[in-house]
């Protein structure tokens, strides 16, 4: 997934001279390419994540177009004020990219796990959030996030799922389908679709055929999105969801939610 990232940085770096990635004291193995056909294009801020949100939304509101890339427990948590007062609270066209959600880097720590992210952007006016799982859905996700005239937060993470979906326009419906079983629904984000498609093959064997779905486009300001995922779930009386997250604020609480304003309550 990472690939796919920094292939779509040197690509959009190459035709756009108002692309700037700016990073927070790492990534410098991954980005030895990028510095150097781009060097005037990338910024390490140092280890200041509050600055790393302050430059980049300073840079969007004069016509820049940046993208920040750092781990996901730093441009979250560590600089939640900058992103609510900065760049949501002025609509800045601010990209923030997070590699290794969840318990990614589990062996540094509980301070490097990005276990209540997601809710807690979810929380904020003007913020979309993705969560793509696989190479393939990153590579189709980013260009349609970056070019959206919001501040956006993708969270990348480490997965060996190389499944293809079967949906043909995921776009539409801001998830990725990898089957179609009628008998119950699994909900997946981010890169834990390799334990769902697993899941599925478990119950396969029990008689039950479920649709796996991963649901990439986790806060969308598109109200189409919110009306796909609604149909859905209408469509099916057992629904599991499946997350490297808090059970607060997580994709649990997105499907509740979206139950919640059914006129005739579904009760699963």
């Amino acid at each position: 997934m990472r690939t796919k990232f920094v292939e779509f940085c040197e690509a959009r770096a190459a035709a756009d001279p108002d692309f700037v990635l700016i990073t927070a004291d790492l990534g410098y193995g991954i980005f030895d390419k990028f510095r150097a056909n781009c060097g005037s294009q990338f910024i390490n801020i140092g280890v200041a994540e509050q600055n790393l949100i302050g430059v980049a939304t300073g840079d969007a509101l004069t016509g820049g177009k940046p993208l920040c890339y750092s781990l996901a427990n730093f441009p979250t948590f560590r600089c939640l004020e900058q992103i609510r007062n900065d760049a949501a609270y002025h609509e800045a066209q601010v990209t923030i990219v997070a590699s290794g959600g969840g318990f990614a880097y589990g062996q540094l720590g509980m301070s490097h796990h990005a276990t209540e992210d997601l809710g807690v952007l979810r929380c904020l006016p003007n913020v979309e959030i993705f969560a793509p799982s696989t190479p393939t859905e990153a590579e189709m996700l980013m260009p349609y996030i970056f070019d959206r005239p919001s501040v956006k937060y993708v969270r990348l993470e480490k997965t060996g799922a190389n499944a293809i979906h079967i949906n043909d326009n995921p776009l539409a419906s801001g998830y990725f389908k990898y089957s179609d079983g009628a008998d119950a629904l699994i909900l997946a984000v981010g890169g834990i679709l390799e334990e769902a498609l697993e899941a599925r093959s478990m119950l396969l064997r029990d008689g039950i055929d479920a649709t796996v779905v991963s649901f990439a486009c986790f806060k969308s300001r598109e109200p189409f999105h919110q009306q796909a995922l609604t149909d859905l779930l209408l469509r099916f009386d057992r629904v599991l969801t499946m997350e490297e997250h808090n059970v607060v604020g997580g994709l649990g609480t997105v499907v509740t939610s979206a139950l919640g304003k059914l006129k005739e309550p579904k009760h699963l």
